[in-house]
């Protein structure tokens, strides 16, 4: 019932509205933050694990041992960060211009996000970046499997743990191509 009543009642249709509104109110790195999670679909601590390993491994010069030369984020060399028995992230799929924008960027912390929103008033939809991400990459044709995939679930099915082979490179380019959609 839980599930068919977040499903019902979804707002993710007012979500930019919502993301022009904080965007007035928080920093900009803060905002940068919820455009990644935005065009990850990762969870709040996997996202907050991700956007400051960039911004640590740009300022070493090994951005390299995370994102690889396909332009993919590989979470899974960070197994302590993202691999959590139910809870796993292990690959995310982001334009380039958005590392090197976060590289450059702070690092950033819920508390401090949550706090600026709960001053001005506005509620905290983060948690609903995700689901606005799944959705609207099933909708730009990725298949079930591709988005569970990007959002570090592997289904117990016979197919997905034995079978199912996506090639990255084909796979980053539709990813890519559904995010330009993303950001208008």
């Amino acid at each position: 019932m839980a599930a068919f009543t977040r499903i019902y009642t979804n707002r993710n249709s007012d979500l930019g509205e919502w993301l022009d509104k904080v965007g007035k109110v928080l920093y900009p790195e803060e905002l940068l933050f919820l455009r990644f999670l935005r065009a990850t679909g990762l969870r709040l601590s996997e996202g907050i694990a991700a956007f400051n390993l960039i911004i640590e491994y740009a300022e070493q010069g090994k951005l390299d041992a995370y994102l690889s030369s396909t332009g993919v984020l590989e979470h899974f060399r960070f197994k302590k960060q993202f691999i959590r028995g139910t809870k796993n992230a292990y690959i995310s799929i982001v334009p380039e211009s958005l590392v090197c924008e976060i590289a450059k960027s702070k690092s950033v912390t819920y508390n401090a996000i949550l706090k600026k929103l709960q001053r001005r008033g506005l509620n905290c939809r983060i948690n609903e970046l995700r689901d606005y991400y799944g959705t609207f990459m099933l909708r730009h044709g990725l298949v079930r499997e591709e988005v569970d995939l990007l959002c570090g679930r592997i289904p117990p099915s016979i197919f997905v743990r034995h079978y199912f082979s996506p090639a990255i490179s084909e796979l980053r380019n539709r990813v890519l191509k559904a995010l330009e959609e993303i950001e208008t």
